[in-house]
């Protein structure tokens, strides 16, 4: 992304992805306002994708780098959306019992609330590789978490004969 001919920093797009999502003239994300300015959003080059404690953001340096507009806003949002849902809290349980399979069902879940908002407009766009799949519509985390348990028990069954 180009201002003025100097290229921006991703802490200058992300900066830039929440006042277009601010700005959004739909109001699909006018509930979101405070969230995206609450806790501390920053860049590292140690994160691999995006995470958050449920308070403060990190975005990793070099995935955003390769994100455009659109995926970057739908990233920021998604990370927004597991503080909305205080992920990192109801699902607590969830997380220690296996923290990799939590985080994927509130991902698919995140992911799927995002896509069905923005409706195909493509404001945000999902990044490629990120978890999408449509029979989870409807459900909450802990329902993806049952469903993937029993799917990776199955797996493993199944690797043992």
């Amino acid at each position: 992304m180009l201002i003025f001919g100097n290229t921006l920093t991703v802490e200058q797009r992300l900066e830039q992805a929440t006042s277009k999502i601010m700005s959004n003239t739909e109001g699909k994300f006018d509930a979101l306002v405070g969230l995206l300015m609450y806790g501390d959003c920053t860049v590292d080059e140690t994160t691999p994708t995006a995470c958050t404690d449920g308070k403060n953001e990190k975005y990793g340096r070099a995935f955003c780098e390769k994100l455009n507009d659109p995926e970057l806003r739908f990233l920021r949002l998604h990370e927004v959306f597991h503080k909305m849902r205080r992920d990192m809290h109801i699902w607590q349980h969830l997380y220690k019992e296996d923290h990799k399979l939590a985080n994927t069902a509130v991902d698919y879940v995140n992911n799927l609330s995002l896509v069905d908002l923005d409706a195909g407009k493509g404001f945000i766009t999902m990044p490629v590789g990120g978890m999408l799949d449509t029979r989870f519509r409807g459900m909450h985390a802990g329902q993806v978490f049952a469903i993937l348990k029993q799917e990776q028990q199955k797996k493993k069954d199944e690797d043992e004969d």
